[in-house]
């Protein structure tokens, strides 16, 4: 039984939530952001080729896009704003792995979830997001995890997911 003790930075929820949205919603994350580039790109052939029955309509296009583009960066710094604020990840400082199910626990108390709960698992150089469902994940910044947890880890949820 290995026990870590850790706390979330915004640097670890940050990265982890751009793990999420890239690997499970990669179009849907970025629509803002494609549509501000498209609507952009209209506006630039409206100052190319302008309708002479809407002379402001390429300034129109232009403050959308840029808003679409802006509210598309503001989203995502809210979102991280927001998880910091959430009690699981703002006051959770430790987690202890065992054979058969992994602890976590803080200030408001503790749950125990068995290996074979999580039903996604996804990993970079940063993170491990653990998926309970397709939108509820734990998150594990992998600083403070050895090779050896990791690997225990690893071989824990494939077992769970064989199983």
């Amino acid at each position: 039984m290995n026990s870590i003790t850790f706390s979330y930075s915004q640097e670890d929820v940050k990265k982890a939530f751009e793990l999420h949205f890239l690997k499970k919603f990669p179009i849907r994350s970025r629509l803002m952001l494609i549509m501000g580039m498209v609507v952009l790109g209209a506006s630039l052939v409206l100052f190319v080729f302008p309708v002479e029955a809407y002379p402001n309509m390429q300034w129109l296009f232009l403050l959308m896009g840029i808003f679409y583009i802006g509210f598309y960066f503001y989203r995502k710094r809210v979102m991280v704003n927001l998880a910091m604020k959430n009690p699981t990840i703002k006051d959770m400082s430790s987690m202890t792995i065992q054979d058969d199910s992994i602890k976590f626990a803080g200030e408001k108390g503790e749950s125990e979830i068995p290996w074979a709960a999580f039903k996604d698992t996804l990993e970079d150089d940063y993170s491990v997001l653990l998926y309970l469902s397709k939108q509820n994940f734990f998150i594990l910044p992998k600083r403070y995890f050895n090779q050896e947890q990791l690997t225990i880890i690893r071989s824990a949820l494939q077992v769970s997911n064989e199983g």
